[in-house]
């Protein structure tokens, strides 16, 4: 989380960004893993192999010194599941974790190991949005992020094809994660003329004008637990719509109801229609309560779990 970084007081917390070579070799005193499978893939298989065991190397390095590990549970499971010996080595690395930091309540970790809750930030800094300022609702649907098939955009582009308005639009911004994902919204969008493809990396500036040219930001996710994309949309001011679970309802708590829209599988045009139909009633004048979600607090709290960790590796050093 560069976000994070970028927040830490450099008096407390030297940072240094990860490879193999330098948490082998280097001295340090905790490491902090976010998602841990993508230590260990690569598409290239070969690749695969050597990462994997680079991985092992660094977990025997953690055992013999004692080094502090503090792992972020993103999700609940990787997204796509790797084979045996993926797992195997993923489930070595929890075990050396020191620390979990989870970022909602519903999120679960082992019973044997020390869990802290920090919330996720917001992106109003750097997502400002349109330079007038204003929160008033745009027009249409917006899809935004890296395009993977689990967070349900086949869903998305069926559904909208149902909703029957002529004038309302669908946006989708992102890269596509495999020719499969292009071919899908490619298709759509030549059949589709309402459907607007923004694909490929899109500048933090860019981005946040097309969100605020819409009225809704739509996660079709099959499974949602945690999205920094959900408080992208929240910090310009757009509500959204997801999947409806405890996650989700708490979410809705927190920052208000006109905010967080929910829906259940299967997605469909009235659940488009009816969060649509929300959204464009709201006050324009008004702002989620993301109180307590500026990184600078989010990075205080990071600090003080890895001075507890680093203290711990210090007290247990076998050496």
């Amino acid at each position: 989380m560069d976000h994070v970084a970028g927040q830490l007081d450099p008096r407390r917390v030297v940072v240094s960004s990860f490879s193999y070579r330098a948490a082998l070799l280097d001295d340090w005193d905790v490491l902090h893993v976010h998602w841990p499978e993508n230590l260990v893939r690569h598409r290239r298989k070969t690749r695969a192999w050597v990462r994997t065991a680079l991985l092992v190397a660094l977990l025997c390095r953690v055992r013999f010194r004692g080094s502090g590990v503090v792992r972020t549970l993103h999700n609940v499971a990787p997204h796509e599941e790797g084979g045996l010996v993926e797992r195997t080595v993923l489930t070595l690395l929890d075990r050396s974790v020191t620390c979990h930091v989870r970022l909602n309540e519903a999120t679960h970790g082992r019973a044997d190991t020390p869990m802290v809750t920090i919330p996720h930030g917001h992106y109003r800094a750097e997502m400002a949005g349109p330079s007038n300022g204003s929160h008033a609702a745009g027009r249409g649907l917006m899809f935004f992020g890296f395009l993977r098939p689990y967070k349900g955009i086949d869903a998305l582009v069926s559904a909208f094809a149902d909703v029957s308005d002529p004038e309302e639009r669908l946006v989708i911004a992102g890269e596509p994660a495999d020719e499969a994902m292009r071919t899908l919204v490619e298709r759509a969008a030549a059949s589709d003329p309402r459907l607007e493809l923004h694909l490929g990396f899109l500048p933090d500036e860019e981005l946040a004008e097309l969100v605020a040219s819409v009225a809704l930001v739509v996660l079709p996710y099959k499974e949602i637990h945690n999205s920094g994309v959900v408080f992208a949309a929240l910090s310009l001011a757009r509500p959204v719509l997801v999947p409806e679970n405890d996650v989700t309802a708490a979410l809705r708590r927190e920052v208000g109801p006109e905010w967080v829209h929910g829906f259940h599988h299967p997605l469909e045009a009235d659940h488009l229609a009816q969060a649509l139909a929300a959204a464009g009633s709201r006050d324009a004048g008004i702002r989620p309560d993301l109180g307590g979600r500026d990184w600078s607090a989010v990075a205080a709290q990071y600090t003080t779990v890895f001075e507890d960790c680093a203290g711990r590796a210090v007290q247990e050093d076998p050496r």
